[in-house]
């Protein structure tokens, strides 16, 4: 195994010695008389130390800590199985054996030899199990729209309210309180909005992204371009993040957009309306990453961690990001954390409180 510098993780034994010959990873270590297979994933509290009988029947394995030594930036993201640098048989037995007749990696390894993959000569992307994201709790909504003090987007007409806000609190007393403000608003906005001139040729191209999926006889099911989705969040855009596995992973989305996403087939509405919150969800995808691209700097207030830049909450990042897309570039600005100015004076202004 190497990561995204080359850097080998080495396997080690139950003493945490290197293994530098490949034959050894199946042998007990020295003064062991056996092993058992898969122990290794216990808790890593299991040490010589603790000469516990399970550290006594510890197999060889790879180096414990990966999650720590990423955090630190000791170990860069992605991880690849560095087949070519393996012995022939080895190769011919992760490659040819595991992955191709192992029954659920076999549309994998189809799909990987019909696009070119040659083991003898590239390396294999891996993803250890102790980096998928962890659940979290968060004090507060850690993204969304911007609005004024209106509740009103950039957007003609457009107002949000609840957790779609930047400051969203997550709560139903926050959910009702600005859902029936920025309905007031908006009503009051309709009742002098002029009247709106229909682009027509928007609104058929639109029509046609739309009902493309019921139009289609056969094609990918919603379930699995949300697969797709989750498993390239998690592998490119997890707990730990840097710029490498980011720019990953924005490209896996837009070839997943162009290629996948293009073939979705639905067979009723709900299968519709489930195939338009995946597309939908393709671009919360991209937002997220452009985003984390953007932070430069990790943050213990939104559970923020890049490897790259492991310094929490530096002065200077004491500031809210925000991204736009305009002809189909992604912007990015910055705003200061009490953008919203006097809570005196606009709340006087805009919410008829004197």
């Amino acid at each position: 195994m190497v990561d995204a510098t080359g850097k080998e993780i080495p396997w080690v034994d139950r003493y945490e010695n290197i293994i530098s010959d490949i034959s050894q990873r199946s042998r007990p270590a020295p003064g062991q008389k056996f092993f058992l297979p898969h122990l290794f994933v216990l808790p890593s509290g299991i040490s010589a130390s603790s000469k516990t009988s399970l550290w006594k029947y510890a197999d060889p394995h790879l180096l414990r800590g990966i999650r720590k030594r990423i955090a630190k930036g000791e170990v860069v993201l992605p991880l690849y199985a560095d087949l070519p640098s393996m012995p022939e048989d080895e190769r011919r037995v992760i490659f040819g054996l595991h992955v191709a007749q192992d029954g659920r990696t076999w549309i994998g390894y189809r799909m990987l030899t019909q696009a070119g993959f040659n083991p003898d000569r590239h390396m294999l992307q891996f993803y250890p199990v102790e980096m998928l994201p962890r659940w979290r709790t968060l004090f507060f909504n850690s993204g969304g729209l911007v609005p004024d003090w209106d509740l009103r987007s950039n957007l003609e007409g457009l107002y949000a309210a609840g957790e779609a806000l930047l400051t969203g609190a997550g709560n139903a007393a926050h959910a009702c309180a600005t859902g029936r403000y920025a309905g007031r608003k908006a009503a009051e906005y309709a009742l002098v909005a002029p009247k709106p001139i229909i682009d027509r040729e928007q609104v058929e191209n639109e029509k046609a992204r739309i009902y493309a999926p019921v139009n289609r006889r056969n094609g990918m099911d919603w379930k699995e371009l949300n697969i797709g989705i989750c498993q390239i969040m998690q592998h490119y855009c997890g707990d730990i993040r840097n710029e490498e596995s980011l720019k990953i992973g924005l490209k896996w989305l837009k070839e997943l957009e162009q290629e996948e996403a293009a073939t979705l087939y639905a067979r009723n509405p709900h299968e519709l309306g489930r195939c338009l919150e995946s597309l939908s969800l393709i671009t919360l995808a991209e937002m997220v990453m452009h985003a984390s691209l953007a932070r430069k700097a990790s943050s213990a207030w939104l559970s923020f961690q890049r490897s790259d830049y492991p310094e929490v909450d530096p002065s200077e990042w004491h500031k809210w990001i925000t991204t736009r897309l305009e002809r189909d570039q992604v912007k990015i600005g910055e705003l200061p954390i009490d953008y919203w100015g006097s809570l005196k004076e606009n709340y006087e202004a805009h919410c008829g409180l004197g």
